[in-house]
């Protein structure tokens, strides 16, 4: 009993401790961010024409998230590696990582067609009531034919990025929390605590001293705001599609075809 007691103790420390670093290392990300994206994309970053990854603002969310999933890929490891200590016979199955092609072939197609259902309803707003869904800084809007393309630039790498926060929010996860509605609220907060902290620093900066804290760079940390409520909402049906099918897979794609859009839609592209 005691032996049990104390394996909970130790997975409950682990959880927490991967859950902060995650959110710590976004904070991180961002800044990293600022200083990679003229690096890495110095033509857009220019305001230059080019014909892939045409979008400044995208490019500069692109960097954030391939940093924040090194570091995701390298907690999950972790976590893994804790966790095959006392179950050798982990296996991928068992992380819900294991799925034939024929089923992610039908699980691609089944999150299409949510992704068709969700633009659909905004499409219909639009045609219908001559309205879109904006909130505050978070706006859902309809696009033109040019922006698939754009889209479909973006699309293999933001997969990435939700698959693994797929896998860090659903596999290896362990809390004494015991309402599964808290746990939603805990991994949502895991998602976004480090974009709040970082455009926290800048505004509690500006309205104390009249200029805010990242200053030549300063729209780049208020353009992951609307990323609040998005990666608060896609931690949330991530976790309950993982409940649905036992699988990460659906609520990555899901995810990543849609906000990628939402995204894509609503910034202005540089292309030639």
């Amino acid at each position: 009993m005691r032996c049990k007691r104390k394996k909970s103790t130790k997975k409950t420390r682990v959880f927490w401790i991967s859950w902060s670093l995650n959110w710590i290392f976004s904070a991180i990300g961002v800044i990293v961010a600022l200083n990679l994206d003229k690096v890495i994309f110095k033509s857009t970053s220019n305001f230059m024409s080019v014909k892939w990854f045409a979008q400044p603002i995208t490019n500069y969310i692109l960097i954030w998230a391939m940093f924040s999933s090194l570091i995701g890929a390298a907690l999950f490891v972790w976590k893994y590696k804790l966790e095959k200590r006392n179950n050798a016979e982990l296996s991928l199955e068992q992380l819900g990582l294991k799925i034939g092609l024929s089923k992610a072939g039908k699980t691609f197609i089944l999150a299409f067609c949510i992704y068709g259902i969700f633009f659909g309803i905004v499409y219909a707003a639009d045609y219908l009531l001559n309205a879109d869904f904006k909130f505050w800084i978070l706006g859902v809007f309809t696009f033109n034919s040019d922006k698939l393309l754009v889209w479909m630039n973006y699309l293999p790498f933001f997969f990435i990025f939700y698959l693994i926060n797929a896998l860090l929010i659903n596999i290896l996860s362990f809390s004494n929390i015991k309402s599964e509605k808290a746990n939603m609220v805990v991994a949502g907060l895991g998602s976004v605590l480090g974009i709040m902290l970082i455009n926290g620093i800048q505004y509690a900066v500006l309205f104390t001293t009249g200029n805010a804290f990242w200053q030549e760079t300063r729209l780049y940390p208020m353009v992951l705001l609307p990323f609040i409520f998005l990666l608060f909402a896609a931690a949330i049906i991530s976790r309950s599609l993982y409940k649905l099918t036992g699988n990460v897979w659906l609520g990555a794609m899901v995810n990543t075809l849609i906000i990628t859009m939402i995204g894509v839609a609503n910034t202005a592209t540089l292309a030639l």
